[in-house]
């Protein structure tokens, strides 16, 4: 309320351009405005890895997920590794990853290149039943059917679907054949190296591309389940893929 003592008179607040043209503001470098670009994109970083860090510790640490390797009887580390290079958020978003989509778009726009994306593990699901184009009413119809497919079913079934059915390369359908293709051994025996290898296969089956693999295992939850085993990854991409996939991944290793 407005005071009614009269010896308080009112006194208008000040316009921002008034404070701006304030001799005393601006000398103290309070002038009204924006902040400089290199401190937005910092923070946006800093605000980036926090989520980043917060969205691999749940996937690692949900009781679905470990509950889920032990019912196909697997280790923890193969399903972990496939969903956080996969779909980190797997277990919580409704079929759509609104944020993935939203980090998708923003480095699409500022950055040239290979595009960003940010399909979820029922999107790709759908994608291999049907069609691949890239038409925004293509992917506007994935979206719906992914939604509706983990609406109507358990994302149990949903993920087992997947990694049965799902492109590894070399003619390997499913996370068990390309276990025996690329390593000669059951799934149950795979190291963290090895699946995380497998995981990295699903988007490009018959390539390495090391800047994506950089940007993969500087991701905090990936380095946290493979831990010593990062070290493995040269000799086993040399092995499949050649000397040079070898040698530029110990550079980045290294880096």
């Amino acid at each position: 309320m407005f005071s009614s003592n009269p010896a308080t008179p009112w006194v208008p607040l000040p316009t921002p351009e008034a404070l701006a043209r304030n001799p005393l503001i601006v000398d103290a470098g309070l002038a009204t405005r924006p902040p400089p670009l290199p401190f937005l994109l910092a923070l946006a970083y800093r605000l980036r890895d926090r989520s980043r860090l917060s969205a691999d510790l749940r996937c690692i640490n949900d009781r679905r997920t470990h509950a889920f390797a032990a019912r196909l009887g697997v280790p923890a580390h193969v399903v972990q590794l496939t969903l956080l290079v996969e779909d980190k958020r797997f277990w919580r978003h409704p079929g759509i990853d609104l944020l993935a989509v939203h980090r998708a778009a923003l480095l699409n726009l500022h950055r040239r290149g290979r595009l960003q994306g940010a399909s979820t593990i029922p999107e790709q699901l759908i994608k291999l039943g049907g069609s691949r184009s890239k038409t925004l009413l293509a992917r506007s119809r994935r979206a719906a059917l992914a939604a509706l497919l983990i609406a109507t079913n358990d994302r149990r079934t949903v993920l087992e679907a997947y990694l049965r059915c799902v492109y590894f390369g070399r003619g390997a359908y499913g996370i068990r054949a390309a276990a025996r293709t690329y390593f000669k051994l059951p799934i149950e025996h795979l190291d963290a190296a090895q699946a995380f290898f497998l995981a990295e296969r699903i988007a490009l089956p018959n390539a390495a591309r090391p800047s994506r693999i950089a940007n993969l295992i500087e991701r905090p939850g990936i380095r946290l389940v493979m831990r010593d085993a990062l070290t493995e990854l040269p000799v086993m991409y040399g092995r499949h893929f050649g000397l040079q996939a070898e040698y530029a991944l110990r550079r980045v290793l290294s880096a």
